[in-house]
């Protein structure tokens, strides 16, 4: 990987625990994000070990910075009162993580993000669509910087397609919020953020699979991983976040869609080969291709009720 995380004493950190070394050890990540999915994204590379260098841009730095209620000198308070007051947000959010400042509006701040992405593995981001594009850090440009970067973005509606999205906003689409509640209820929000929660999981799981794909081929890519897609609508069906249900045996079940996978790679395929097996469908393919068995053999453990 790009670079290992600089010597101080953070393997006996609080909050730190197992043996051995952290698997994303050697893993560097430069985090352009803010506010909750994004950084809850990052926050988990961090806890698996990664070096994650947050991007935040000089003076106030990123927006959960700002939210009450903060902790300080005077125990919680709902004002900052003291230079020490630091919102619970950031707090929680940017365990494990170096700080930098870095204006990338400026010409000057983006090759400074350039040299960055030079020496990183990783780059997450959750800008509102176009932004990545306006400042001139979106995928292709990274991707030249360094051709093995993995470049994940997460975002309302899918990297390109228009619209901010709140999560209360993906609920309402998803259809989520007609499950909840009583029956004869209007639309129910689900209390917890769940479309800021289950994103940043794809991403991590899409991140980790482009990770593995560059070290196999020393090729990065693009994990493209919507909040609508997360929660599997039927909205998103273009980018196959939902496909079509398929019988073993009759083939697609018309009228019937049910979750695909809801990551978006620029340059691997992601979904299922086949449909559900029925049992034991595989053994001469596993027991036979895989391990080597003969024919006879697994004629014998078929007969003797093993398989």
């Amino acid at each position: 990987m790009s670079g290992a995380h600089p010597p101080t004493d953070e393997r006996s950190a609080p909050g730190r625990s197992g043996p051995g070394r952290p698997p994303l050890d050697g893993v560097v990540v430069v985090d352009l994000t803010t506010a909750l999915a994004g950084p809850y994204a990052t926050l988990l590379l961090a806890g698996l070990g990664a070096r994650v260098i947050k991007v935040e841009r000089p003076g106030a730095g990123e927006t959960a910075r700002s939210n009450p209620p903060y902790a300080g000198p005077a125990g919680l308070v709902a004002r900052r009162t003291h230079d020490e007051d630091m919102s619970l947000s950031i707090l929680a959010r940017g365990r494990g993580k170096e700080a930098v400042t870095l204006d990338l509006k400026q010409p000057a701040g983006v090759k400074v993000l350039q040299d960055l992405v030079r020496h990183a593995d990783v780059l997450v981001e959750n800008f509102s669509a176009g932004v990545t594009e306006r400042l001139g850090i979106d995928p292709p440009a990274m991707l030249a910087v360094n051709p093995r970067l993995v470049y994940t973005s997460i975002s309302g509606f899918g990297a390109g397609n228009p619209g901010k999205a709140m999560d209360s906003v993906i609920q309402a689409l998803s259809g989520m919020m007609l499950v909840s509640g009583a029956p004869g209820d209007d639309p129910v929000r689900i209390g917890l953020p769940v479309g800021d929660l289950v994103a940043p999981l794809y991403a991590l799981a899409g991140t980790l699979a482009a990770l593995r794909e560059a070290e196999r081929s020393g090729t990065g890519q693009h994990v493209d991983v919507s909040m609508l897609g997360a929660l599997t609508a039927p909205l998103v069906r273009a980018r196959r976040e939902v496909v079509p249900l398929e019988h073993p045996d009759l083939g697609e079940i018309a009228g019937l869609v049910t979750g695909g996978v809801p990551i978006v790679f620029s340059a691997s395929t992601t979904g299922f080969a086949r449909p559900a097996p029925r049992v034991g469908e595989h053994n001469a393919a596993v027991y036979g291709g895989l391990l080597g068995y003969s024919d006879a053999r697994l004629s014998q453990l078929a007969a003797d009720g093993v398989l």
